[in-house]
């Protein structure tokens, strides 16, 4: 009986030591052990998932804001942010489009320009645009111009062939080329023009001078070439040597040798219709193009488009004493390709 009294006694006293180092809390702290190590798992988990999440990302197996569209390369965009999206009105109608980001560039994060409904700013570097002193005056920047239906600005030149109104419809290839499938939706190849905004012309007298005027339309898809009209760009301008009409682009004239480096106005007007054709595969891979924020600044051996800056001119590019625009084409299509260094 002495044996078991002394048994129980202690077994009283360990547990209310036990009580006396738990604050009272036997069970508590077992309890509390177990839930500690559950939210230990719970936060490992929650870990484990967001690093899969984002290599999942940039795997481009999932995650809009990685996964491009069709067509886009991502080799010429920023590896930190490939595109803006927003939404615009077209005809009407909101669409979701995306501006891609160039590498090398950042977008604007200045309240009144940073959106694409607003005209969405690409500035030249990769530091944030809102902790420059003066932006404008220091960087090259763009405004980002949706299109989104390249139908709108581009058609192809069977447009009116048949003399039946039927409308282009231009439709990207996987390989970036545009086919028309209504005029050459059987064979390989369209050659592309520009849309004519203009559809009718007027002219008045004012102060005993003649002033013409055209009527502009721009969200026309339907148009069609005329029985009297042609396509005007790409085109050259060779004129009647013999009367009053110019003839820069003429095989007499060799302004376009000087200054745009196509010997002969036949190659001048196919380096002309091969810009064209690329400018208009761009503009439908990427739903868009970028246009200079600023009239292009003249430097020797670049372009730039800053606030306060000297304006180009033909003057100044053009060389050889041909001062036209063959300069400035020259100058700028090599500074889009780099050629300028």
């Amino acid at each position: 009986a002495l044996i078991i009294t002394v048994i129980i006694l202690l077994i009283l006293a360990g547990t209310a030591i036990s009580i006396s180092i738990n604050g009272g809390d036997l069970f508590g702290r077992p309890q509390n052990a177990v839930a500690q190590y559950n939210n230990k798992v719970d936060e490992e988990n929650t870990e484990i998932n967001r690093w899969l999440s984002y290599l999942d990302q940039y795997s481009g197996n999932g995650g809009d804001e990685i996964t491009l569209p069709a067509g886009w390369d991502s080799n010429k965009l920023s590896t930190t942010t490939p595109y803006v999206e927003g939404k615009i009105i077209v005809d009407g109608e909101e669409k979701t489009v995306k501006a891609p980001i160039p590498t090398g560039y950042t977008a604007s994060d200045i309240s009144t320009e940073d959106e694409i409904s607003e005209g969405l700013v690409i500035y030249q570097g990769t530091s944030k645009v809102s902790t420059d002193t003066n932006p404008q005056t220091s960087r090259n920047q763009f405004v980002w111009i949706p299109v989104p239906d390249i139908n709108s600005m581009v058609m192809c030149k069977d447009n009116n062939k048949n003399n039946d109104g039927t409308v282009c419809n231009l439709v990207r290839q996987n390989d970036g080329s545009l086919k028309c499938m209504t005029h050459h939706a059987n064979d390989n190849g369209t050659e592309l023009c520009g849309r004519s905004y203009a559809t009718t012309s007027s002219n008045s007298t004012v102060d005993g001078k003649n002033v013409y005027s055209y009527t502009m339309t721009f969200t026309d898809r339907n148009q069609t070439f005329s029985a009297n009209s042609d396509y005007r760009e790409p085109a050259i301008v060779t004129g009647n040597s013999s009367g009053t009409g110019k003839s820069y682009d003429a095989a007499s004239a060799n302004y376009h040798d000087l200054g745009a480096g196509s010997a002969g106005a036949s190659l001048f007007l196919n380096q002309l219709e091969a810009d064209f054709k690329a400018m208009a595969e761009s503009v439908a891979t990427y739903g868009g193009f970028y246009v200079g924020r600023y009239e292009a600044g003249y430097d020797s051996s670049t372009y730039t488009s800053k606030k306060e800056q000297v304006v180009m001119n033909a003057s100044t590019t053009s060389g050889k004493g041909a001062k036209m625009w063959y300069g400035l084409y020259k100058h700028l299509r090599k500074a889009s390709t780099n050629d300028d260094a």
